[in-house]
């Protein structure tokens, strides 16, 4: 592979871990290859906000999002491009898994 890899930031050390994640979900190699992109990017964009990975969740994300775009950045992920990176950190442990959404009242009761 020609190139250089950019450094991944604060994702460097769930990078590897990621990428075996993503291969054992079907994931195609170039579909690897750019989220694993994109994972490289957040980690980059929090270095310079301070943020840790234990701080993810989509509204980071969406920060992050509308900072590729006020940048001019071209291919910015979709609102859930970056759902999988999600879904990776609360399977190791990193992120806590998000409370289920309540269930209204009026659904509970029988009519």
């Amino acid at each position: 592979m020609t190139g250089r890899r950019r450094k991944p930031g604060r994702m460097g050390p769930f990078i590897e871990g990621y990428r075996d994640w993503l291969a054992g979900r079907g994931y195609t190699s170039a579909t690897v290859i750019n989220m694993l992109a994109m994972a490289g990017g957040l980690g980059r964009w929090m270095d310079t906000h301070d943020l840790a990975v234990a701080e993810l969740d989509r509204a980071v994300i969406a920060q992050f999002r509308n900072a590729m775009r006020t940048a001019g950045m071209r291919c910015v992920p979709g609102a859930r491009g970056l759902d999988p990176l999600l879904d990776y950190l609360r399977h190791v442990g990193v992120l806590v898994a998000s409370p289920a959404p309540a269930t209204p009242v009026e659904a509970l009761v029988e009519r």
